[in-house]
């Protein structure tokens, strides 16, 4: 059986692609199953709404790195008892702290063979524990002693070249799958021109945003609110939602901006309808398809850093599908030789709109689900990372952060 394993509770890329390649592999009768939080989770939700198989993670603590060793030997147990029918497990996880916890605990699991696979959807997943450490390198070097691994048993999955890159730590590596972001494409594509953007209830030209307001995204957000507050002549309908909120509100209260509009409580399912409305996109990782999918010629905004958000030029990549490539903004420093404007590239769509649109429309196909979902699967079936001898002990998380892990817990205790 395929566990595809992933606890975070809010909704991004990785959350949605989960969902969509449960469905695939329902779809082609493959066993599978879902594990993840239950509570205020999206992916349990969607489960619950889709009838997807799910398995609930049995404890409240979501990261084996800060639980003590009574709690691992309760969350083994569990797990133990939960697995306890099946002989064979091939686990997919999705980001680096759940690659910790199916490490730690598939590998005590000593009766189950079990195979591990991951994929890498964010070059930050290699700074995972790193943050508020005063020897960061020590971290970052044990999570790259980990992709070593995957790769040499051929069970990691990049979302592109720089993504590799950034991760292992140098350019040209070697090993590991490259398997596009997926999407499920609409049978048929809409055809936008130019002229469809002066008549829409703003009478302006209509930009979407779709991002988290979360620390390595918010200056990014910054520059296009900032870039419509300079220009009245545009509207900003943004969807998202984040601990960083507040950086756009107080900003948009200071500077008393009108066009723009917050939708921070939207699903999946409601997106196509706001999309719609648009003409221009504007969007880091699987936001970018969500966008472009629709027919909208769509800005790569740079995943970035926290202080950025005082960096009044930050730029973008430019146009997706304009490189023919499948770069994502993956690139984090603000001084990239890459970097191009915003209001030059939002002005080069306007002038040539439909040839952007097309380009656009034309590289988000190669995303296709059918074609990319075959690519994991067969990584997931062929991998050779198995629990076979494998002794895995994460590391001790910085003091600050088991700190603040035991305050935000104590906290969400106190709340039920």
């Amino acid at each position: 059986m395929i566990i595809l394993f992933n606890l975070n509770k809010y909704v991004g890329g990785g959350e949605v692609l989960l969902i969509r390649f449960a469905e695939f592999l329902r779809e082609n009768n493959i066993d599978y199953s879902i594990m993840s939080c239950k509570e205020n989770s999206f992916i349990a939700d969607e489960s619950a709404r889709l009838q997807l198989n799910f398995i609930p993670w049995p404890h409240n603590n979501d990261s084996v790195a800060y639980m003590s060793d009574l709690e691992k030997d309760q969350l083994i147990n569990s797990m133990s008892y939960n697995f306890r029918n099946y002989t064979d497990l091939s686990v997919f996880t999705f980001c680096f702290r759940d690659a910790y916890n199916c490490l730690y605990t598939f590998s005590n699991l000593i009766d189950i063979n079990v195979s591990f696979s991951t994929g890498i959807y964010h070059p930050k997943d290699i700074y995972y524990l790193s943050s508020m450490s005063l020897n960061k390198k020590y971290y970052i070097n044990f999570n790259r002693g980990i992709l070593k691994k995957y790769i040499s048993n051929s069970s990691i999955i990049f979302m592109n070249d720089a993504s590799r890159d950034i991760s292992v730590g140098h350019k040209n590596e070697t090993g590991g799958s490259i398997a596009p972001i997926p999407i499920k494409l609409p049978n048929e594509i809409p055809l936008r021109y130019k002229n469809d953007r002066d008549e829409n209830e703003y009478n302006k030209t209509r930009i979407i945003c779709i991002s988290r307001l979360v620390d390595f995204k918010i200056a990014a957000v910054l520059a296009i609110v900032r870039f419509v507050k300079n220009n009245p002549q545009y509207h900003l309908d943004l969807i998202g939602r984040g601990n960083l909120k507040f950086v756009i509100d107080l900003y948009c209260r200071f500077y008393n901006v009108q066009n723009i509009k917050l939708f921070d409580n939207i699903e999946p399912h409601q997106l196509d309808e706001i999309i719609d409305n648009s003409s221009i996109g504007y969007a880091q990782g699987t936001s970018i398809l969500e966008i472009s999918k629709r027919g909208i010629p769509t800005i790569i905004a740079p995943y970035s850093r926290l202080r950025d958000i005082f960096d009044t030029k930050l730029g973008c990549f430019g146009v997706f599908g304009e490189k023919n490539d499948f770069n994502f903004g993956d690139i984090t420093s603000p001084k990239d030789h890459s970097f191009v404007s915003i209001p030059e590239t939002i002005k080069k769509i306007e002038n040539n709109y439909e040839f952007y649109r097309d380009i656009c429309i034309n590289h988000t196909k190669r995303f296709s689900s059918d074609k990319v979902f075959n690519e994991i699967l067969t990584t997931i079936q062929n991998g050779s990372f198995t629990n076979q001898d494998l002794n895995f002990n994460p590391p001790r998380p910085p003091f600050i952060k088991r700190v603040l892990k035991f305050l935000l817990m104590s906290k969400s205790s106190a709340q039920k």
